[in-house]
């Protein structure tokens, strides 16, 4: 399930999260008999007491975090991976992280460092790709729109691994204060 959020201006979506949840117990999703996996997708952007609520209510037992190779969105990251340490005594752990490369021909070296400080690994790199563009256009994933094409492949080796990873997830997270966070960006994306 993709949690969205209210109308644009209309709401926080952070209640849309609660709301979520709310619907996730009323219906069941969380009886140990009714489904082998629940995956949900949350805005990572900003870890409100909303987008936290899963942690917070002992939902989950791993996340994933998805990054690209931007500043912003490492710097998202190490905030949920904040949130994560808060939430571990619920049972919480960081899977790994998943890499979607915006620019394909960016370096992985710094994403590999940002992984190894936070204790996790990286399950995934996906490359911008255009049958991934022409799937969304679809409504549809992928490995739906594509079967036998070289993105569906990666994605199911990612769904492999995720459903794999509960022993292999490192676990507890080691995220980055302000200061440390402000210094690896610093010395990470150093032009050559």
């Amino acid at each position: 399930m993709e949690a969205g959020g209210p109308e644009p201006g209309s709401g926080c979506g952070g209640r849309g999260i609660s709301l979520m949840l709310k619907l996730f117990e009323e219906y069941g999703v969380f009886d140990k008999n009714s489904y082998d996996v629940v995956l949900f997708d949350v805005l990572g952007d900003i870890v409100c007491g909303g987008f936290a609520g899963p942690l917070r209510k002992g939902f989950n037992s791993r996340i994933f975090i998805v990054i690209s190779e931007e500043v912003m969105s490492l710097y998202a990251a190490n905030n949920i991976a904040h949130a994560a340490c808060t939430f571990a005594g619920n049972g919480v752990r960081l899977g790994g992280l998943i890499v979607n490369l915006r620019d394909n021909n960016a370096s992985l070296e710094p994403l590999e460092r940002f992984a190894e400080i936070l204790n996790t690994n990286i399950l995934a790199v996906i490359l911008r790709d255009s049958l991934i563009m022409e799937s969304e256009v679809e409504y549809m994933t992928v490995i739906e729109y594509a079967p036998e094409s070289k993105p569906a492949g990666l994605m199911q080796n990612l769904a492999d691994k995720i459903m794999s990873s509960a022993d292999s997830a490192k676990g507890i997270p080691t995220p980055m204060t302000p200061d440390q966070f402000h210094q690896f960006i610093r010395t990470a994306f150093v032009p050559c």
